[in-house]
């Protein structure tokens, strides 16, 4: 349920900023992402964005990944809210450092006005 999904945020921030989350405990947030109801999908995928912003660079590695598994065609407005928050976030993380920065989503938003 989307409410059950959007009460989970605070957790799964506590235990990012932390260092407590972890891979496997953010895979089961995609995967429950997949094949739901666009309300279900868009709640997890809100609590992503929000969640962003504590993940170390492997979690962000990580859910980009994930991101990037979603083919163009099957975007939707939710899709791509998710690209942009995540985007932002991850690109000013304190994780992502000057040094060595990681431009998270911007060749996907680029291909995606082409």
């Amino acid at each position: 349920h989307d409410q059950l999904v959007r009460r989970c945020v605070e957790i799964l921030c506590f235990l990012a900023m932390r260092n407590a989350l972890d891979p496997r405990m953010l895979e089961l947030v995609w995967r429950a992402s997949l094949d739901k109801h666009e309300s279900v999908k868009q709640a997890i995928y809100l609590v992503l964005v929000d969640l962003t912003g504590h993940l170390p660079l492997r979690l962000l590695d990580q859910l980009y990944a994930h991101i990037q598994s979603v083919q163009y065609g099957e975007y939707t407005t939710h899709t791509l809210s998710l690209l942009r928050g995540f985007a932002v976030s991850a690109i000013s993380s304190p994780h992502n450092t000057t040094r060595g920065k990681r431009w998270y989503g911007i060749e996907e938003l680029w291909q995606l006005l082409q």
